[in-house]
């Protein structure tokens, strides 16, 4: 039987916590061991082994105990209760900065970190220019590290964390900082050690690069480990939860495979709007939306593209609404429209609404093959036709969503799609 690479059993991590300096002292001084703290578990009974080669990505929200995870699986810091066995030399870039002395030079900074990593000086010389080449910071490497932007310093970081050989490969969201052509590289790199059976642990909220390259994933929160498994299957339930709060369980895993596209309209996940950014003059209003895969029934928060999928949204109207248009449109993460569509354009004749009604409005559409990206939706409502018309309520990002797919990275972005269809029904 093959033994792990990391085996951690029974690991918590507990840490202190005073209202203020006065009762750490006070605590200190105490004849009777009177405690004044209160215990925080970052981490909470983490049992997991991790195998050679093995490619495996972290998710969680900020402060779930990923990063907590990997300083203990680095040593870093020192477990509370518990063990952790590593079997392999680490290589770790773990915070921006994280083992670098500011006052010296970059170039002192690498020969200092590979003393570190168990290498002589000979062994650096032999791996400067590979390291130097790969950082492409030029002179700066002669500069007080201090003096880096965080791009600079991230850059120097990665390429001395990769030119090491280890048996472990840890990244922790460190390369968030660098601009996009070197992350491409740091891609290439990490993917690069995942073909040599190298072992990666891997530690980002682009749900993207988690499914490209780790074939498992593990979702931690609040110090304990929630779900892990196939990639693609946790990093859905975890955008899931991003979004509306759904912590699975056994049984709603099982249930989930089960829903159709028959789904009722009691169980739609609704979103509330209220505090979404908006504008227009109020005649009607959206007050919730919901966004959903109609072939699964499920939340549409993590995709790959081309799904059909349905945008619903509700309008209650406060003033006569004579010549509705209601519209959506599908913006990229900078807020350029990618792909939009509005019942003026689809010749979808809308009746006159009277004040005091509701109307449910349910776009069905395939979703365009988009980039990798997140997206958003923004919702509308006018009156009026599309040359001349007034704005009732604009929704910006009434709902976000992700695009995940390893085979769409470099696709075209989908501008229109005619296919189609908008069905509204006055429910109040």
């Amino acid at each position: 039987m093959q033994t792990p690479i990391i085996k951690i059993r029974d690991l918590s991590k507990v840490y202190k916590l005073y209202e203020s300096p006065a009762h750490r002292l006070k605590e200190a001084l105490h004849p009777f061991g009177k405690k004044y703290h209160r215990e925080f578990y970052a981490l909470q009974d983490i049992n997991l082994d991790i195998m050679s080669g093995e490619t495996i990505g972290l998710v969680g929200p900020n402060g779930a105990g990923k990063s907590t995870l990997l300083k203990a699986i680095t040593g870093v810091i020192t477990p509370t209760t518990g063990s952790v066995e590593v079997n392999g030399k680490i290589s770790a870039l773990l915070e921006l900065g994280a083992g670098f002395n500011p006052d010296i030079t970059g170039l002192e900074n690498v020969y200092f970190n590979g003393a570190i990593l168990g290498y002589s000086r000979e062994g650096v010389d032999r791996k400067i220019d590979e390291i130097l080449a790969f950082a492409d910071i030029g002179d700066f490497i002669h500069q007080p590290v201090k003096t880096y932007s965080s791009g600079m310093m991230v850059r120097l970081a990665f390429a001395v964390a990769s030119s090491v050989d280890p048996d472990i490969l840890i990244v922790d969201e460190a390369l968030s900082v660098g601009d996009s052509r070197f992350k491409q590289k740091c891609l290439r790199k990490i993917n690069e050690f995942i073909e040599r059976q190298i072992t990666v642990l891997f530690v980002s909220h682009d749900m993207a690069s988690i499914k490209t390259f780790c074939r498992k994933a593990i979702w931690i929160g609040n110090g304990k480990i929630i779900e892990s498994g196939d990639a693609k299957e946790v990093c859905k339930r975890f955008a899931n939860f991003m979004a509306y709060d759904m912590v699975p369980t056994q049984a709603q895993a099982q249930a989930s495979a089960a829903v159709t596209s028959a789904t009722s309209a009691t169980s739609y996940q609704w979103q509330d709007v209220a505090k979404c950014a908006s504008v227009g003059d109020k005649s009607s209003t959206i007050t919730r939306v919901a966004f959903y895969n109609s072939e699964t029934g499920e939340p549409a928060e993590l995709l790959e593209g081309g799904e059909s999928v349905v945008f619903l949204m509700e309008v209650h109207v406060n003033e006569p609404v004579f010549q509705p248009i209601l519209s959506i449109d599908i913006k990229n993460s900078l807020g350029i429209l990618i792909f939009g569509v509005n019942s003026f354009f689809l010749e979808k004749e809308v009746a006159e609404m009277a004040p005091g009604e509701a109307h449910q409005v349910k776009f069905s559409f395939k979703l365009p093959l988009l980039k990798n990206g997140n997206y958003s939706i923004t919702a509308a409502v006018a009156d009026g036709t599309y040359h001349s018309h007034v704005q009732n309520h604009i929704v910006h990002e009434a709902v976000t969503f992700q695009i995940a797919n390893r085979d769409l990275q470099f696709r075209h972005y989908t501008v229109v799609n005619k296919e189609c269809d908008i069905e509204y029904d006055r429910i109040g």
